[in-house]
């Protein structure tokens, strides 16, 4: 799955489902993509000072060690 920069979507982890958005994208040189991603509140505003930025890698998502869901409009 590729990401791009202010997509929306949900994170499920350990059953814990969140709304969030790509803040920024990075190609590693072994291969793989980490992304970064700011959770979002429910009326989709981000948080001060980006607080609980989280990073993700293609190999998280690919081991389904998160389920990324694309937030469509």
């Amino acid at each position: 799955m590729e990401l791009n920069p202010f997509d929306k979507l949900f994170i499920t982890e350990n059953e814990t489902r969140q709304s969030a958005r790509v803040i920024g994208v990075k190609k590693e040189a072994n291969g793989v993509t980490t992304y970064y991603i700011e959770p979002l509140r429910v009326d989709f505003t981000s948080f001060k000072n980006g607080a609980k930025i989280r990073r993700i890698t293609s190999t998280d998502i690919d081991r389904k060690v998160v389920n990324i869901e694309k937030h469509i409009v």
